[in-house]
């Protein structure tokens, strides 16, 4: 006789199919794990050969960026300094710079090798951007200019945000390099291609935390107006963009506490882990996504995205299989270190959310006073 016919309650019989999912994906998940760790060491190794190649000592810090992943907070100069050399010495050209710092190959393009083209092409049944979500694992974000910018001979000038929080832009980049998301050379050598199109940092403070040490790093690609990088994007190419407002958050608690007015309602906050820079940047697209600060260039491999926002009734185990199955999607779409556990708030009545406070007990909205106080701030400057 099988479990579940040992199982007589319906509810018990759901949570144990529950269980069994979770279970899965979690081995699932393990094995990817070990997977990617794998490919990591491949890269390691082919990268070691590309410098032994060029007669360039290999830095021990990449192997250790690589697999390690933990960041000091500072730009490794050893590595951009060998990179270079390399480089100069093989005349690499973007291109094949790109391909060699991710390991691609044409067995296998894909330029994130946490995420799997094959799995999602199965999970994601049905879903309408199903084939463009597959394209994007496996050869990374692309677009095709109808009226592209002309490569920059030297670098946009930053804004001043970026200086006046400079070590802040010091820390981002150094965790970029790291995190592999930013390619980051000498100047002179990245101008040599004559292929990249530089856009300007900025800065804008986190909340609770000193902005001349951390600061949330914007890579300006709408700035100059008229000749900017989104300016000459296809537009028609684009995918249609469907923008959330507050009001669905707002509507969600006023429709849980109708169906459920005896029981509580709670909010999670969940962030993907590098804030969403696991979706890459194809090779032919990333000469449009250059940098600069001081002597460096950047070049960013990787796209951002934002935080999840889960709702529910405080019931049963409602709240720990919501976020389960938030956890496991996360994992499932986008790869073994996609979770940012750290950034997953524990679930709570009051919650700061897109900017704004949330009371679903009192079931309002308000700015938090740290807002309040800057908008006073700023209107007394501007009087």
């Amino acid at each position: 006789m099988s479990v579940c016919r040992l199982v007589k309650s319906k509810r018990y019989r759901c949570y144990f199919k529950e269980f069994e999912y979770n279970r899965n994906q979690l081995h699932r998940s393990a094995c990817d794990r070990t997977r990617l760790h794998e490919q990591q060491l491949v890269r390691c190794n082919q990268l070691r050969e590309a410098f032994c190649s060029a007669s360039i000592r290999f830095p021990k810090n990449i192997t250790d960026a690589i697999m390690s992943g933990d960041s000091s907070g500072l730009i490794d100069r050893t590595i951009l300094s060998s990179l270079s050399r390399l480089v100069e010495k093989l005349q690499l050209t973007l291109t094949e710079t790109i391909r060699l710092w991710r390991n691609e190959s044409p067995e296998d393009r894909r330029p994130n090798k946490s995420m799997d083209p094959t799995w999602l092409d199965i999970l994601l049944h049905g879903y309408r951007h199903r084939h463009c979500a597959v394209a994007v694992a496996t050869f990374g974000v692309s677009h095709n200019f109808t009226g592209p910018r002309s490569p920059d001979t030297e670098p946009a000038r930053n804004h001043a945000s970026a200086r006046d929080f400079n070590r802040a832009l010091l820390r981002s980049i150094g965790d970029g390099q790291t995190q592999g998301t930013y390619l980051v050379l000498d100047l002179p050598v990245a101008l040599r291609w004559s292929a990249l199109r530089f856009s300007p940092f900025g800065c804008v403070p986190k909340k609770d935390v000193n902005p001349t040490e951390c600061a949330r790093l914007i890579h300006d690609l709408s700035y100059p107006e008229d000749s900017s990088i989104n300016h000459c994007s296809t537009q028609s190419k684009l995918p249609d963009l469907n923008y959330e407002s507050v009001r669905r958050i707002a509507r969600r608690i006023e429709e849980l506490a109708e169906r459920h007015p005896t029981l509580k309602i709670k909010l999670l906050k969940g962030d993907v882990k590098t804030a969403f820079r696991l979706i890459a940047v194809a090779t032919s697209l990333a000469a449009h996504f250059a940098g600069s600060m001081g002597d460096l260039a950047v070049i960013d491999l990787a796209l951002p995205f934002d935080d999840h926002i889960l709702l529910e009734v405080d019931k049963g185990n409602r709240l720990a299989l919501a976020e389960a199955a938030l956890q496991l999607s996360m994992l499932a779409v986008l790869g073994p270190n996609a979770i940012n556990e750290k950034k997953f708030s524990p679930w709570a009545t009051n919650l700061d959310v897109l900017g704004l406070s949330w009371d679903t007990q009192e079931r309002t909205i308000s700015m938090p006073p740290d807002k309040v106080q800057k908008s006073l701030n700023s209107n007394c400057k501007g009087s």
